[in-house]
């Protein structure tokens, strides 16, 4: 902002604004001189600034103005509140300095015009859910004697600043839900109160990234024109830039995917009983038929099936016979619903309802087969028993916190049962889950989610380190990434064959352009001030630290001392990551606290680490366990010289 001459060719003026302070005081505080210029009201005091984006800003006092204050003018045709931002951000105005703005200080507009309903209803309310009235066009919201317009080409009400608090908030109050679903089961009400605040956490933060013009790194000055933008600016300008913008709204997305995940859909009411009975899937049939013996006691092996439709659904008939007297034969007949018979093997049902077929103490006995088999098929067969532990949630009434007694009617169901009926309450069929999913290892993110951002590129190729394909294998052909992206991001795309079932995989990331190492080493995840990751969680972090820490034992173990260029590097890189690991998590802690927030564990492996290792989590572990690692990577560089 720097002062004009008055006589400066200015062009048509429109009123912008008004201030509380007196001439002298303008005067002062800007190093100005007013002049006295004729003005068609009559003689006027003028005084000119020109602000860095090169708009022509007045300040002015008729002489005869019997008001307090000083006039603000502009001479733009630009919106009012995006000059008055502007303004207000290079003066160290605040808007508590206005008495008067064009069309209405921020929140009390003259006549408010909202993008869509939504924002009119965050605008009137502050909630989502605010009580309002919506005409049936939707073109108007009420509340009370306010009103405020619909119309999607507007500029709209809310500002940066507004939209990412609404954002936060409405992520917040899912948490909440979210903990208490940790109890219990979520009624419909309740699961439709957590997905709308997810689903409104997502839609906010898209809307503070849609505020970052193309092509640029953060969000504009004019779009921060509340008195909430101008204060959030001036406290943490960082989080209107683009790496962290995109990271937040990343994390949104995360949640919501986690939420669906876990819950599945709403609760529904239950099927009445068909004739034949309804099988949800073929894996609701196979499963069945598993648990089903020949009078003989053998077991049964299907070997034909055939669905023919009849009505709206569809009738399949199975026959089997038993492996011990092979001419005993058996057929059964279930009801299917279209489409139904196509789930993938891996997914039990879509979790619409609970299983007419297999109790759940029958899908816990199969959860426990299937985290005993083929260590070969390690991943998919814990993946296998996680789905298995999700149909026994499904047989929790909504509001309730363990499955019904008579629900469990089968006798393997009846020996769970007295085995541990602890097993059937909600809190453990939840902790079954994620740990089973822990020993799966998280599975490669779908398309909708991508792109991820990065803090670097050490965090993507962590990242990647941590997943796996479908059939369970982490490692893939990664080919040289290719790279495209904006002024602001650099966007990188792996992809590859795995090297398993030869499955295409592909990740794309987007990372700060002008991403430098993030530590002397190199080996450091984020630049300090970057922020926490919005893509791994404080248990995945804890886990990439065993996994170098473990490295190191390995590589130091074939060393024996005789180090070449090679070992050295890959020493060096797992020590020094095993320590940056630990300053992630230190940095994850607030200030005061002893403990790691719940909210920091946001995956299966995450939720599982914390409740098997608590400990672990404690500020004074992870002082003392970072303070060692230091130790022993300074021990390294001292002691063993880099190979000529």
């Amino acid at each position: 902002m720097e002062a004009v001459a008055v006589g400066v060719r200015r062009g048509p003026s429109s009123y912008l604004a008004r201030l509380r302070l007196d001439r002298a005081t303008v005067e002062t505080r800007f190093g100005l001189r007013f002049e006295t210029v004729d003005d068609d009201l009559g003689p006027a005091a003028l005084a000119l600034i020109r602000l860095t984006g090169g708009d022509l800003i007045g300040f002015g006092r008729l002489q005869y103005d019997t008001e307090p204050g000083v006039e603000v003018v502009h001479y733009t045709a630009r919106p009012p509140r995006e000059v008055v931002a502007e303004l207000l951000a290079e003066s160290g105005l605040t808007h508590q300095d206005l008495s008067w703005m064009n069309g209405g200080l921020p929140g009390a507009e003259f006549e408010p015009v909202a993008r869509s309903v939504t924002e009119a209803v965050l605008y009137l309310t502050g909630d989502p859910d605010g009580e309002v009235q919506v005409t049936a066009d939707r073109t108007e919201v009420r509340r009370g004697e306010r009103t405020v317009l619909v119309d999607p080409a507007s500029d709209g009400l809310l500002d940066a600043a507004q939209w990412q608090e609404h954002s936060r908030r409405c992520a917040r109050l899912a948490a909440g839900l979210l903990r208490v679903f940790g109890e219990h089961r979520p009624t419909a009400a309740e699961h439709e109160r957590a997905r709308h605040l997810l689903e409104c956490a997502v839609d906010c933060a898209a809307e503070v990234a849609r505020l970052v013009p193309a092509g640029t790194g953060q969000v504009p000055v004019r779009h921060l024109w509340t008195a909430d933008g101008l204060r959030a600016l001036r406290q943490r300008a960082a989080d209107f830039g683009v790496p962290r913008i995109d990271r937040e709204l990343a994390r949104r997305r995360l949640d919501l995917a986690e939420f669906v995940a876990i819950f599945g859909p709403p609760p529904v009411d239950r099927t009445a009983p068909m004739d034949p009975p309804l099988a949800r899937s073929g894996s609701d049939a196979s499963m069945f038929l598993d648990f089903q013996e020949c009078r003989c006691g053998g077991k049964l092996l299907s070997f034909g099936e055939r669905s023919l439709p009849v009505g709206d659904h569809e009738v399949l008939t199975v026959k089997a016979r038993c492996t011990r007297r092979v001419w005993h034969r058996f057929r059964f007949r279930f009801t299917v619903r279209p489409g139904t018979l196509g789930t993938a093997h891996w997914q039990m049902s879509l979790r619409g309802e609970p299983s007419h077929l297999v109790d759940p103490g029958q899908w816990l006995v199969m959860a426990t087969v299937y985290a005993a088999g083929d260590e070969q098929a390690h991943a998919m067969n814990m993946k296998l028993a996680a789905s298995s532990v999700e149909e026994a949630m499904l047989f929790v009434p909504p509001g309730a916190d363990v499955v019904p007694e008579e629900e469990i009617r089968s006798r393997h169901g009846q020996e769970m049962l007295a085995a541990g009926p602890d097993l059937f309450r909600w809190p453990r069929l939840l902790a079954a889950r994620d740990d089973y999913l822990a020993a799966s290892g998280p599975e490669d993110p779908g398309p909708e989610l991508h792109p991820l951002p990065a803090r670097g590129v050490t965090e993507a190729l962590m990242f990647m380190d941590l997943h796996r394909c479908e059939c369970g294998t982490a490692d893939f052909h990664r080919q040289v990434p290719e790279r495209g992206g904006d002024p602001a991001r650099l966007t990188l795309r792996y992809h590859g064959v795995c090297l398993a079932c030869r499955r295409e995989r592909a990740f794309v990331f987007t990372v700060p352009r002008d991403d430098p190492d993030p530590d002397p080493l190199g080996y450091g995840l984020s630049m300090p001030g970057d922020g926490p990751s919005a893509l791994l969680d404080a248990g995945q972090l804890w886990m990439i630290g065993e996994m170098n820490a473990e490295r190191a034992n390995q590589l130091e173990h074939a060393a024996a001392g005789d180090w070449d260029d090679d070992s050295w590097e890959a020493m060096l890189a797992a020590l020094a990551t095993s320590v940056a690991v630990y300053d992630e998590l230190l940095a994850l802690l607030p200030p005061g606290a002893g403990a790691m927030p719940d909210g920091e564990f946001r995956t299966p492996a995450g939720r599982s680490r914390l409740r098997h290792l608590p400990e672990s989590f404690t500020r004074d572990h992870l002082s003392a366990e970072r303070a060692r690692r230091r130790h022993r990577l300074d021990e390294f560089l001292a002691t063993v010289p880099e190979p000529d």
